[in-house]
């Protein structure tokens, strides 16, 4: 059983051939994130921040 275990090809995100592609999908990942964030949830927030700070 120990064998077959060891003879696996190990971890698939550590395999250095496929850097580049999660790299990619990483970046492209984080650009949409920043994007959600910028235009709609960022936005609600400081609008709830002038709420609060209107009301103190």
């Amino acid at each position: 059983m120990a064998e077959t275990a060891a003879s696996g090809p190990g971890m698939p995100q550590l395999d250095v051939t496929t850097f580049s592609n999660q790299i990619f999908w990483l970046v492209v990942a984080m650009v949409v994130l920043y994007f959600i964030m910028s235009r709609v949830a960022l936005p609600r927030v400081a609008s709830v921040l002038a709420d609060r700070r209107g009301a103190i």
